[in-house]
């Protein structure tokens, strides 16, 4: 994986609790953390195992209005992941979308 795709990956757009540090400050040190995210993601791809911190999700209600019953509230479970965790979901999403265009696994119903 090179630093070229760690970088359209890099999902810094909101933070979650498991990060420990500001979306800001992620966005003000990322150039020089960009290396070494680089080299986590290679070595977890590489070995197939990711480790059990990175398997930690912070979980919150997230409370919706039906639009048909005003006064009825509807939650779902959003999952926030942290940051590295979040690389590593999209290299593989990407890696899976690959080989499976590749190997004409995927159909042009649903896409």
């Amino acid at each position: 994986m090179s630093a070229f795709e760690v970088e359209k990956l890099r999902p810094i757009k909101f933070s979650s609790p498991l990060d420990h540090v500001s979306k800001d400050a992620l966005h003000k040190i990322w150039s020089n953390i960009l290396p070494l995210i680089t080299q986590m993601a290679d070595v977890t791809l590489g070995i197939g195992i990711s480790p059990t911190v990175y398997k930690d999700a912070h979980i919150q209600p997230l409370i919706k209005s039906s639009p048909l019953i005003p006064e009825a509230q509807i939650s779902r479970p959003v999952k926030n992941l942290s940051f590295f965790s979040k690389i590593i979901e999209g290299a593989i999403n990407n890696q899976l979308m690959d080989d499976f265009s590749q190997h004409n696994l995927l159909s042009s119903v649903g896409l």
